[in-house]
């Protein structure tokens, strides 16, 4: 059997992440709330398929969790992707961490914000989205 992937969406207050193992997939549906995924399956039925589950993200998942709360700011998720408390199994990790992105704001209000190395040491830089220009017969979104 294959190992997977797992991508989160959100939109508005809600946010879907999305297991993938071969040909099977998990979806959880988290509203209103914050969200936060580590290396590991979440979905129950997604868990017979995990190949590398192991401590060190189920330890920066604990952490994370006890970080989250409502209505957070832009820096209070820097907060949490720079948190190194748990010495043993920091959420930014000097040797694996080697980007990290923070999103905020919808439509013409959203910003996207990007750490290229460790977020405990780098700092992180605001990519806004352009006007929307006609190409051609396409109307095109760029960065």
């Amino acid at each position: 059997r294959a190992s997977g992937f797992n991508h989160v969406l959100a939109e508005n207050r809600e946010v879907r992440n999305i297991e993938i193992a071969g040909d099977v997939v998990g979806v959880e549906s988290v509203h209103k709330k914050p969200y936060v995924h580590t290396n590991h399956y979440l979905v129950g039925s997604m868990q017979e398929f995990e190949k590398f589950h192991t401590k060190s993200s189920e330890e920066r998942y604990k952490r994370a969790k006890e970080l989250l709360k409502p209505a957070m700011t832009k820096e209070d998720v820097i907060a949490i992707l720079s948190d190194t408390q748990n010495t043993e199994y920091p959420i930014c990790r000097a040797e694996e961490t080697i980007a990290s992105a923070v999103f905020s704001g919808f439509g013409t209000q959203f910003k996207a914000y990007f750490c290229y190395g460790h977020p405990c040491q780098g700092e992180f830089v605001e990519y806004k989205r352009s006007e929307e220009r006609r190409v051609g017969k396409e109307c095109r979104s760029r960065w």
